[in-house]
């Protein structure tokens, strides 16, 4: 857990002054797959900011352990994503600035939550470093990057620092997911489920089992891809319907697959395939002779 430390005390004449403040990052953090945005509030009487600094940071602890945040890994005075954290805070008075009745620091942090099986990994920051390489994944933390895990990284200049997402946890494994598309034309009332299910699997997932190999082979910390993808297709009153898949593919099918071992029929029985049913995600059995390619 990261240990918050307030660095520097300032006298009551220089309390209208940004408060410098300090704190660890962990050196290293269990990959994980939800962050959070904690508040720390701390309001003390008169003039003592640098105690209400103290008190915010304190409150900020409670509420890390309140809501279950494994690691605080950024303090900031207002969190904004890519934003650098910050290295002093304000504080705000309650009454007139010659005779305060309060003094107040509000704080904000992102903390994460660590992946709940024990197996995951913990990742130092060089390690995150090299898997986002490894996977390609975009550094800017763009609204289209998918996905959970790993330690903060430095991704700006004045010590800017972020959680990077890159797993997702399915059954106590961690899996990169990768979208492939969805098929939207040339299914007729009649193909069922499986017809439609083993036609993505030919058409969409299997062209991308080549690229998979190379990253997987280079993270040995997933244990496989999770490929997202789905159908648009009539029902039997021809009105259209959509319908959500998704192919959990381990490494070792990946790998046998693109090395000859595995033959296309040998590589789907070792795919979980899953639909988006309303009760959450459902096994569909797929047969790969009904695929209509």
């Amino acid at each position: 857990m990261s240990q918050l430390l307030f660095v520097a005390a300032l006298s009551a004449a220089h309390a209208q002054q940004p408060l410098p403040l300090s704190y660890d990052l962990p050196d290293t953090v269990p990959m994980f797959d939800q962050t959070i945005v904690l508040r720390g509030t701390g309001t003390t009487k008169g003039d003592d900011c640098p105690g209400a600094l103290q008190l915010a940071l304190s409150n900020l602890e409670t509420n890390r352990a309140r809501y279950n945040a494994t690691h605080i890994i950024g303090v900031y005075e207002r969190y904004a994503a890519r934003e650098p954290v910050a290295n002093s805070v304000s504080c705000t008075y309650k009454g007139k600035p010659e005779a305060p009745k309060k003094s107040v620091v509000k704080l904000e942090a992102l903390g994460i939550h660590a992946g709940s099986s024990p197996a995951f990994p913990t990742l130092t920051t060089d390690r995150a470093r090299e898997i986002a390489g490894a996977l390609n994944i975009d550094r800017s933390m763009s609204a289209a990057a998918r996905v959970m895990a790993a330690p903060t990284m430095a991704l700006m200049g004045g010590g800017a620092r972020e959680a990077w997402e890159i797993a997702e946890e399915i059954r106590g494994v961690l899996y990169y997911p990768e979208d492939v598309g969805t098929i939207d034309e040339g299914f007729l009332p009649e193909h069922n489920r499986s017809t439609r299910a083993a036609t993505v699997f030919r058409r969409n997932v299997l062209p991308k089992l080549d690229a998979m190999a190379e990253k997987l082979g280079a993270v040995p910390e997933l244990g496989g891809v999770v490929f997202y993808s789905g159908t648009t297709h009539p029902d039997t009153s021809w009105e259209i319907q959509t319908e959500s898949l998704r192919y959990i593919v381990p490494t070792e099918a990946v790998a046998g697959y693109v090395r000859g071992q595995l033959s296309t029929e040998a590589t789907l029985d070792r795919i979980l395939v899953q639909y988006d049913a309303t009760s959450g995600w459902s096994e569909a059995p797929v047969t790969l002779a009904s695929a209509l390619d």
